[in-house]
């Protein structure tokens, strides 16, 4: 008897696989469909994806261009430096500019045990903006409560929740000689 020249499975399987293959390569060799880089960046504003939105945290004074800016900063880590204008709160203060005192005030929540400023102190705060002022939600995230009836007058509006509050030195003035 001879031998039937019947390919095996093996064989059948072996080829099959290798014309699998050499389909699958073929099928990206078609033209490349390159999109237009004017329309993604149109189509990726539209998105909101491309907006001013800062990437870095904010490192600076408490100016208008923090004020223009702070939305965009929301529930980012801030470090900003002005000066105390009022203690409002056992655990409250507000700010303004040092140099730009038309601003409107922004108001601090701190831990007292970690720093005790007075009205008119230069400081640095570095802390979360939120974009609006809760009092039982604060008082949750402060751990204390936030104090009386004054900070009514700042429900809904903009705070920043201090983690680190440094005092400045005072600078000594040289006399004259």
């Amino acid at each position: 008897m001879t031998p039937s020249r019947r390919p095996t499975l093996r064989t059948t399987a072996a080829a099959a696989l290798a014309v699998a293959g050499l389909g699958l390569t073929s099928c990206g060799a078609g033209p490349t469909d390159t999109a237009d880089p004017v329309e993604e960046t149109e189509s990726a504003q539209q998105d909101g994806i491309l907006e001013s939105e800062p990437t870095e945290p904010y490192i600076g004074p408490y100016d208008s261009a923090f004020v223009d800016m702070r939305e965009d900063y929301g529930g980012m880590e801030v470090i900003v430096t002005g000066q105390v204008q009022e203690i409002v709160a056992p655990v409250g203060f507000t700010i303004t500019g040092a140099e730009d005192t038309t601003l409107a005030p922004l108001l601090v929540f701190y831990n007292p045990e970690e720093a005790s400023p007075e009205a008119g102190d230069t400081i640095s705060v570095t802390g979360t903006i939120h974009e609006v002022f809760n009092p039982p939600v604060v008082e949750e995230n402060v751990g204390g409560d936030p104090g009386p009836d004054e900070l009514a007058y700042y429900h809904g509006q903009p705070f920043l929740r201090a983690d680190n509050v440094t005092v400045a030195e005072p600078q000594e003035s040289t006399p004259s000689s």
